[in-house]
């Protein structure tokens, strides 16, 4: 690597720990010191970063590209979640029979993406090092991060397949989107296989779906890439 392209990659991993830590209230001391003690490293397309019921003891802060968080079930498996810059995954864990931390999900390169590794054990320490006032403030921003995310989980069991999609694809589009004439084009491939994972419904009905909005003027369709049109929320 260059001494260019350190410089640009330091900048990174500064510019998404600064963020991240600044939204949980952590002081600029334990923001350094995470920026100085991570490990960046680069996964290829399709890469696991890690597997269900591995170690938890590394937490993963993605400083570019895509990451599906993919949960188990049974013989398969289903896609839950698109991560991307500036994202911690990795946190979300499970006690095994003997009492081990493990993963409760796995997470896989959907792009080529650069991922800054940190272990729980540096996290901890510094952590340690808080005065209480501090503590209580990260604790209480961290609680309200967690129930933002369970309200919005609760809220879609009662939508209907047509809202979650729409929400779904507008989420993308704020998070991962460029503005387009048109309206809003979402900068990565998406299998209708994807969205029906995501939504809990089956391809067949995503299809009809994505063509009732196509025939609506809501959306259209770039290769694999969707373009949300400049239009109201679909209120059924």
């Amino acid at each position: 690597m260059t001494s260019k392209a350190r410089r640009l990659l330091s900048a990174t991993v500064s510019d998404r720990l600064s963020r991240l830590a600044q939204a949980v209230s952590l002081p600029p001391a334990v923001v350094d010191a995470l920026i100085e003690h991570h490990l960046a490293v680069t996964y290829l397309p399709g890469a696991t970063l890690y597997r269900y019921g591995s170690p938890a003891d590394i937490l993963c802060c993605i400083l570019s590209g895509l990451v599906d968080i993919i949960s188990p079930s049974g013989a398969s498996s289903r896609l839950i979640q698109v991560c991307g810059p500036g994202d911690i995954i990795g946190h979300v864990d499970l006690q095994d029979h003997t009492g081990r931390r493990i993963q409760s999900f796995e997470a896989r390169a959907r792009t080529e993406c650069k991922v800054a590794l940190i272990t729980r054990g540096e996290l901890k320490s510094l952590l340690l090092t808080l005065d209480t006032l501090t503590l209580i403030a990260v604790v209480e921003n961290l609680n309200r991060t967690w129930a933002g995310l369970v309200s919005s989980w609760m809220s879609m069991l009662g939508q209907t397949y047509r809202v979650r999609l729409y929400n779904l694809l507008m989420e993308f589009a704020k998070r991962f989107g460029v503005e387009d004439s048109r309206g809003t084009l979402i900068t990565f491939e998406l299998k209708q296989s994807d969205l029906a994972q995501m939504i809990g419904s089956s391809r067949a009905t995503v299809s009809q779906l994505l063509d009732e909005m196509r025939k609506e003027g809501m959306l259209e369709r770039r290769s694999m890439r969707y373009i949300l049109m400049r239009r109201p929320k679909p209120g059924r």
